[in-house]
């Protein structure tokens, strides 16, 4: 469904005399392939989304993750992030990113023959140099990992340099499909009803206009804006426009981070001491066991201590903690 759409919407803006240069998108579909073979001459370009750029490394990640015990979450973090870092870094730079996509695997293993002297702690510091986000500090070492890292993103057409220099962004798609998804959810059937151009239209009028649409809308019609729709438009618009501001700053960046770490921190604590409880098809792998897999773990209950009053010292003493905020109105006899 998703190719053929992308085809007839695609004709329909052509045929209205548009000439389209650039169509940027995921990987997922071969609708940009039929776009070809129907408009041979067409000179327009498919630049690739950067964020399912970063979501097919991470699935490559955890296919290898169960072969590696070196490859912890950390680590995991730690290679994703030098990946985003090095993206950012060399836009619009083939042979830059040629270079950074070496020196992602050979930094973390000791080797500095393609790194940056502007990102690069070993290249300022020499042998003192640790590494900030690896486990100790210390270089990686297992040969079978990079070797499978190396798999990722060297030689690799979904890591293709020339295709990572020019990446797009689709957020702003993304972001009007939220949009529209809560004024025709995708659970009601609203593509026979009256109501479905309204409801586009109004998305389409608050991603373009603001929440001050409804307001301009009443205008047109002869009807009264509303002094309170004025204002909570404008209330909400503010609003909108500060958390747009704030979530680009460094320090909301590295709070999104932070929090990102400290998920997975706990959920790796958890499955230590619990076990995987969910995971991709853990169903099928517990009903089908075989010599690798593992019993599912059980958590012992709370061992009850039978007490044995003979036992109990009699202390003069007694100590306590009262949840209040003061002893006036509490009297106490020992």
């Amino acid at each position: 469904m998703e190719p053929d759409m992308l085809v007839q919407m695609i004709m329909h803006v052509k045929n209205k005399g548009i000439d389209i240069n650039e169509i940027a998108g995921d990987d997922d579909t071969t609708g940009f392939d039929r776009l070809k073979k129907i408009y041979p001459e067409s000179k327009m370009i498919k630049t690739s989304d950067r964020n399912h750029v970063k979501k097919n490394v991470i699935k490559k990640l955890y296919a290898i993750k169960s072969q590696h015990k070196q490859l912890s979450d950390m680590v995991m973090n730690s290679i994703l992030k030098n990946f985003s870092f090095m993206i950012d870094q060399n836009k619009g730079d083939v042979e830059g990113m040629e270079n950074g996509l070496k020196a992602i695997v050979e930094h973390m293993y000791g080797d500095h023959a393609h790194c940056n002297r502007s990102w690069c702690g070993f290249l300022k510091e020499g042998d003192k140099y640790k590494h900030s986000n690896l486990p100790h500090g210390k270089d990686l070492t297992s040969d079978s990992l990079r070797s499978d890292l190396e798999k990722i993103f060297l030689g690799n057409e979904s890591v293709n340099p020339r295709k990572l220099a020019s990446l797009s962004s689709s957020q702003a798609n993304e972001n009007f499909n939220n949009m529209l998804a809560a004024k025709a959810p995708k659970a009601k059937h609203y593509s026979s009803s009256a109501s479905l151009g309204y409801r586009v239209d109004s998305s389409i009028l608050q991603k373009n206009e603001g929440y001050a649409y409804v307001s301009e809308v009443h205008a047109s019609m002869g009807l009264s804006p509303g002094e309170e729709t004025i204002k909570r438009s404008s209330k909400i618009n503010m609003k909108r426009k500060k958390t747009k501001e704030k979530a680009k700053t460094k320090e909301a960046k590295r709070r999104r981070f932070f929090l990102k770490q400290t998920r997975t921190s706990k959920t790796a604590s958890k499955e230590i001491r619990e076990g995987k409880t969910y995971e991709s098809e853990i169903g099928l792998k517990s009903e089908v066991p075989d010599k690798e897999s593992q019993e599912i773990p059980e958590i012992q209950d709370i061992i009850k201590i039978p007490l044995n009053e003979q036992e109990v010292i009699k202390a003069p003493v007694v100590v306590f903690d009262l949840e209040t905020t003061g002893l006036s109105k509490c009297k106490i006899n020992v």
